[in-house]
């Protein structure tokens, strides 16, 4: 007989134990290639319809899949019909407002759906002979259209404005059709383009639509990358101009085809070529055409689509940007001249205020400007103090609240809120690896000494009064101080850079930041969103702190406790950004100059995942330059120009010439 002990110490259970689940293997041979869950749905799994690559199922004699078994390539028939289904889909989705629509709505869903499970046949894609409605476009984020509120308002405000087109029609018979549909160079380069599109650009009657689509969806919705009214949003502002006259359509299509270049590099020489020719014809024209003052809204919305056009190309070239800021900065003060003064009237000739001077080869400098408003170029002191800003917002604050929901403002106004700051930013770009005085181009303490008091007026009731600043946000202050400590870097040897840099750093220091109100807390998505700009507001103001620091002692290096500390905090704020964000649109200036400063390999691994957020929302391939730069600053990689390292890349200019930002 046992032991008690014994039953206890060899105690065996008569209840049998579970077996393990075994993992079912009836899946497809990708999804168990790429070890994820497969939906099973035959004939093609849901993964596979995502991709667009052909689903492979296990045969009756081969159930296992092969060691060496490699996914498929994406089908372009699949690629196509998925295209297709989204753009069927786009097109009802805005008109559904009854029971009965929205209920046809769910119904072409799901013929969608079962288009898109048709086993992988050559079948013929009937195109949609409507040209797109670009007006009706509003994204507040690539590849998603929606629908816009206001869009009746929109159109009466474009319907407003007299449009002249006798000059563009004989422009347009005049110059030669140098951009032949049946060019072979044109043809041989987008063959199959439709192939090579991203999966959000709907289908177009030809290629000249599709670049213009490409534009109007995804460009300019990056020009305006904050959280703001409907009405200020770059779909809404700059959009209607996109086929105003046959100039602007041009550049249109030329910047539509860079945009798509940046996933497709096949396009690449065409993008090259188109953007040659829209800036030939665009400063062609300016030089045979008397210009009008009511010209400077297409001439203005040219101007920064060309810019940005510049940075977009693979063969970039900072002269062309030049160009295209010198001629927006004469129309913004020629603007601005026209609706201060009370005896300028709509049809005064822009000639008459110096206008006509646009062109590649002008090198006219703001130094000719006699405007009492702008200080004389080389004076730093503004006499701007911390608490300015803070009553120029608490002012802004109060106008805002006091508008009520009026829309008093034409299209006019609020395209130029969005054109003249995204001329600032385009220009804030060129400040610390260029040297404005030899380009011909103002300094900023006379562009916002000029501009601010335009800028800093609400245009629309918004949540936060900061949402009337479709570029920046929150951080325009930020930005300003950002440009003048720039400017004050490339004029080390001037002998007010010293005085001026203790001013903007006590500015810096005591600068109060931006706050959202508790009703906007109450609000998910305006809170999430105005969060974003704020926090993107106080990584700037670390950056400015950084490289004013840097400016007042040059002996100092990134190692300095106070340089480092600013780095951790400006970081941690970077980090709560949510991930690849609008904001991260104008995050490039402050990731430089925190790249510079970083020493530790996981603060230099933020900066990059920063880097590559940015080059995702502006499908911007020049990012790559910034992280070269940042490299050999970290000593990852030699250079034969310098071997300077951490922030004494600032001092030259060498690497500096070789940056785009």
């Amino acid at each position: 007989m046992p032991h008690p002990y014994e039953l206890v110490l060899n105690f065996r259970s008569k209840v049998p134990k579970s077996q393990q689940p075994q993992r079912s293997r009836s899946g497809c041979f990708n999804c168990r290639k790429l070890k994820k869950k497969c939906s099973e749905e035959r004939p093609s799994c849901k993964s596979c319809q995502t991709k667009c690559i052909p689903c492979v199922w296990p045969s009756s004699h081969i159930k296992s899949m092969p060691k060496d078994y490699k996914i498929p390539p994406q089908d372009p028939i699949l690629v196509r019909r998925k295209r297709e289904a989204m753009h069927a889909i786009r097109k009802i989705l805005p008109k559904a407002t009854t029971l009965e629509e929205i209920t046809k709505v769910q119904e072409a869903k799901l013929e969608a759906c079962e288009l898109e499970l048709l086993p992988s046949t050559p079948t013929t894609i009937k195109k949609d002979p409507e040209t797109p409605d670009y007006r009706a476009l509003d994204l507040h984020s690539a590849g998603r259209v929606q629908p816009l509120d206001e869009l009746g308002l929109l159109l009466n405000d474009t319907a407003s404005i007299n449009w002249d087109q006798s000059p563009f029609q004989q422009h347009q018979q005049d110059t030669t059709n140098i951009d032949n549909e049946n060019d072979p160079v044109s043809l041989s380069a987008i063959d199959n383009y439709e192939d090579q599109l991203p999966l959000w650009i709907p289908i177009s009657t030809s290629r000249k639509e599709t670049f213009i689509t490409a534009c109007a969806v995804g460009l300019i919705s990056a020009l305006a990358p904050q959280y703001t009214h409907p009405l200020l949003h770059a779909s809404s502002t700059w959009t209607p101009f996109v086929k105003m006259n046959p100039i602007i359509e041009r550049v249109t299509e030329a910047s539509g085809c860079s945009f798509i270049a940046w996933e497709k590099p096949d396009l690449i020489p065409l993008a090259e070529k188109k953007y040659d020719l829209a800036f030939n014809e665009l400063f062609g024209y300016i030089r045979t055409h008397d210009l009008e003052t009511k010209d400077h809204l297409w001439l203005g919305a040219a101007f920064q689509l060309l810019a940005v056009g510049s940075k977009t190309v693979w063969t970039f070239r900072d002269k062309r940007r030049i160009d295209n800021l010198k001629g927006s900065w004469k129309l913004i003060k020629a603007r601005i001249a026209q609706t201060e003064s009370s005896t300028s009237t709509s049809t005064s000739p822009i000639s008459s205020l110096g206008i006509s001077n646009i062109s590649p080869s002008s090198s006219t400098s703001s130094k000719d400007d006699n405007s009492p408003e702008s200080p004389p170029r080389g004076n730093f002191d503004d006499n701007t103090v911390a608490s300015d800003y803070s009553n120029e917002n608490l002012k802004m604050e109060v106008e805002n609240s006091l508008l009520r929901n009026e829309y008093k403002d034409d299209l006019a106004s609020r395209f130029e809120r969005g054109w003249i700051e995204a001329f600032i930013y385009q220009y804030g770009m060129l400040l610390l690896i260029d040297d404005v005085d030899v380009m011909g181009l103002p300094t900023p303490f006379e562009v916002f000494s000029l501009v601010r008091k335009r800028i800093k007026r609400p245009l629309m009731n918004c949540d936060i009064a900061w949402m009337n600043h479709p570029v920046f946000g929150a951080s325009f202050d930020a930005f300003e101080l950002a440009c003048k400590a720039s400017y004050l870097m490339r004029h080390l040897d001037h002998e007010m850079t010293f005085m001026a840099a203790h001013k903007l750093y006590d500015v810096v220091q005591s600068y109060q930041l931006p706050q959202i109100p508790a009703e906007v807390v109450n609000n998910p998505e305006s809170f999430n969103r105005n969060r974003d700009s704020a926090l993107m507001s106080e990584v700037m103001l670390r950056a400015v702190k950084i490289l004013l620091r840097k400016i007042i002692n040059l002996r100092l290096d990134e190692t300095d406790i106070v340089i480092q500390r600013d780095l951790e905090a400006a970081l941690h704020k970077l980090t709560q950004i949510t991930r690849c964000g609008q904001v991260m649109g104008i995050s490039s200036w402050p990731l430089f100059i925190l790249g510079l400063t970083a020493i530790k390999d996981e603060h230099r691994d933020v900066i990059i995942e920063g880097c590559m957020q940015y080059g995702e929302v502006c499908q911007a391939r020049y990012i790559y330059t910034l992280i070269d730069t940042l490299e050999i600053a970290w000593g990852m990689r030699g250079d034969t120009y310098t071997t300077a390292r951490g922030l004494n890349i600032l001092l030259e200019t060498e690497i500096l010439d070789r940056l785009i930002l």
